[in-house]
């Protein structure tokens, strides 16, 4: 109670300390308090764990700091005189949820983060932002943004986690992606001849006098030839140089129509080229079968796409940077429990692989738990190639994994809990 009413005092001193600003009508002060309000929301009520707080509590601690730099908000300058009023009117538009502990006292139970008016809400730079970073533009706390996209909305991203497994061909495989890339670019010039052949022929017969005999389209043309559509083998993510998995297939089903594989008796197999052997077998002397024998549909898929590096494209949200990292299997946030005598730690790694900014999740996390945090650098690596990671004090194993959930939107899938040194289990007294 007392930090509260320091915290009021001190917000009442700023305003008595604030330039005049112009003098705003009522409507303009109406705005001005719900501009405050849903900005105290989206910075200082991102999760549950700050509720139920009381609505003068609130408006001390939350509502009047996070009012435009610059500004004077006067609640009984506004068309609802009281912020209870105010309250009763937002909690019918259905933004938040409250409850009368008694007459005159109310209480913010729960906050609806999916409303329009929230997630459509544009951060300004705030009284309580400015004091602490006078450099940070209008858009506010610069540790808020996350890239091109925009700003964190209310503890979600604004797009849920994306993993897609992509493939890079190396060695022998660029061999029949190469194949059908000349193909392609055959088949594109044909066409363009063909074409340009088509206005020639069509421009000469209309220089010719009336009674020049028109030529007659042909009554059986011959088919087009087949042109692979190179571009469909690559990943709408990672960038231009990796295949998706089903483009990864279709090159291979593409080469045996491209270059005629398919086996004369048996519908089920290929017969190999001397590319398609050494590609699946690294080389003719370790094929089990000689140029043109048999391989099985099956066989040379599976070789196939086991010749292929394998990558993970990681996305966090809409039209945000992907990050790509090695391997199919999918990566994960560790949390690693320590016991350091009578005390714990956990060491939390791997976040930049999903753009969590850390210095942002240090401070967070530090004001969720009341718990010291700090950035580090990892044990593990050698020296000058070690990552950094956050150091969190206290046994926080069921809660770290939750609240990366809640204020992340990472799934569980991807976090795993490590039991670090001293974190063995007591032997019995006997």
């Amino acid at each position: 109670a007392q930090a509260v009413a320091e915290e009021a005092a001190a917000a009442a001193a700023e305003e008595k300390e604030a330039p005049a600003a112009q003098e705003l009508s009522q409507e303009e002060m109406d705005d001005l308090l719900r501009r405050s309000f849903l900005q105290a929301l989206r910075k200082d009520l991102r999760s549950d764990g700050a509720l139920p707080v009381l609505a003068n509590t609130f408006v001390a601690t939350m509502l009047l700091p996070r009012r435009p730099a610059g500004t004077q908000l006067q609640i009984k300058r506004t068309s609802f005189k009281k912020f209870s009023r105010f309250l009763l009117s937002v909690m019918e538009e259905g933004i938040v949820e409250v409850e009368s502990e008694r007459p005159g006292v109310e209480l913010i139970t729960a906050v609806n983060r999916d409303h329009d008016a929230l997630r459509g809400f544009g951060l300004h730079q705030d009284a309580k932002s400015a004091a602490a970073n006078p450099d940070v533009g209008a858009g506010g706390d610069g540790d808020e943004v996350w890239g091109d996209a925009g700003r964190r909305l209310l503890g979600a991203r604004l797009k849920p986690l994306q993993l897609n497994t992509i493939y890079r061909l190396t060695g022998k495989g660029v061999v029949l992606l190469q194949a059908l890339m000349d193909a392609a670019q055959a088949g594109e010039a044909e066409a363009a001849a063909a074409a340009g052949g088509g206005e020639a022929d069509a421009d000469a017969s209309g220089d010719g006098g009336e009674g020049d005999a028109k030529a007659e389209p042909d009554a059986n043309p011959s088919p087009a030839p087949w042109v692979p559509d190179v571009d469909s083998y690559y990943s709408d993510v990672g960038g231009s140089q990796y295949l998706s998995p089903n483009g990864l297939r279709k090159v291979l089903g593409d080469y045996a129509k491209l270059k005629q594989l398919a086996h004369p008796t048996d519908p089920r197999s290929l017969a190999a080229d001397e590319d398609l052997l050494k590609c699946l077998f690294l080389s003719l002397k370790k094929a089990p079968v000689p140029v043109g024998g048999a391989v099985t549909k099956k066989e040379a898929l599976q070789l196939w796409m086991s010749r292929a590096q394998s990558f993970t494209a990681i996305k966090t949200y809409e039209h945000g940077p992907v990050h790509v990292v090695k391997g199919a299997e999918v990566p994960k946030v560790s949390i690693t429990v320590e016991k350091q005598g009578k005390h714990y730690i956990c060491h939390v790694a791997n976040l930049e692989l999903f753009q969590i900014d850390l210095n942002d999740f240090t401070r967070i996390c530090s004001r969720r738990f009341a718990a010291s945090a700090s950035v580090a650098e990892s044990k593990e690596g050698k020296p000058g190639q070690r990552k950094q990671e956050v150091h969190v004090q206290g046994n926080l194993q069921k809660e770290l994994p939750q609240f990366l959930h809640s204020e992340y939107g990472l799934p569980t899938r991807v976090v795993e809990v490590i039991q670090g040194k001293g974190m063995g289990k007591k032997k019995k007294r006997k």
